[in-house]
This record gives structure tokens, sequence and C-alpha cells, in this order.
């Protein structure tokens, strides 16, 4: 995209980390929300949800440190 002149957006990025979920790469999922904030891009709750979708199919251990996260940069968890 970026060779063509063509920014991503936040949804740009929550699709990728989407598409990590679905193949349950949590690490990667986790991973392009850090390149979604370097990119100023901040990530919303659909952000975060997707990656905690991805920790819940093999990183269990990572849903809490992103909740702690979303709060510290005032994104709401949603109750789905």
């Amino acid at each position: 995209m970026r060779s063509d002149a063509v920014e991503p957006n936040v949804m740009s990025y929550t699709n990728v980390i989407n598409a990590y979920a679905r193949m349950a790469q949590a690490d990667e999922a986790i991973q392009w929300l850090t390149v979604m904030a370097k990119a100023q891009q901040r990530p919303n709750v659909l952000s975060y949800t997707s990656a905690i979708d991805a920790c819940l199919r093999g990183r269990k251990d990572k849903v809490a440190g992103l909740l702690r996260r979303m709060r510290t940069e005032s994104v709401k968890p949603d109750g789905v």
C-alpha cells in the first residue's frame, strides 16, 4: 500500500491483527498493535478485541496485559 502512496488506516491495521487472530498467532497480533501505534494510528476497541481473540486461541496469559493496555490508552472494552 505504501508503495502506491496509500497510507494504511486503523481498519487496515485491525484487519491484519484479525488475520493473525484467525491463525492463532497472538504474538504477531500484539506486535501489530505496536506497529499501528508507531504509525500514528491509534488502536481502537476492534483492534484490541482482535488481539485478545488471538490470545484466547493460544496465549491466554497475555489477555490481562492487553486489557490493562486498553485502559492505559483510554480504550473502553466492550461487552462482547
